[in-house]
């Protein structure tokens, strides 16, 4: 068994820089590509959303 683990930091940022799209004034691509993703995954039992916080559990996770 296998388990996707999604960094939503990398996602927005990666998305932003890499071809941002701006609606009314704000940055809308990052949150569009992470919703794209997850509407990719919803089919799957095995997958895990992972935020930046205080202290990065994520490291360990995926080490």
């Amino acid at each position: 068994m296998s388990i996707t683990i999604l960094d939503i930091h990398s996602v927005v940022y990666g998305a932003h820089k890499g071809n941002p799209i701006y609606k009314c004034g704000f940055p809308i691509s990052g949150v569009a590509k992470v919703f794209g993703i997850i509407n990719g995954l919803l089919n799957r039992d095995d997958f895990a959303l992972c935020f930046d916080g205080d202290s990065i559990i994520k490291k360990r996770i995926i080490s």
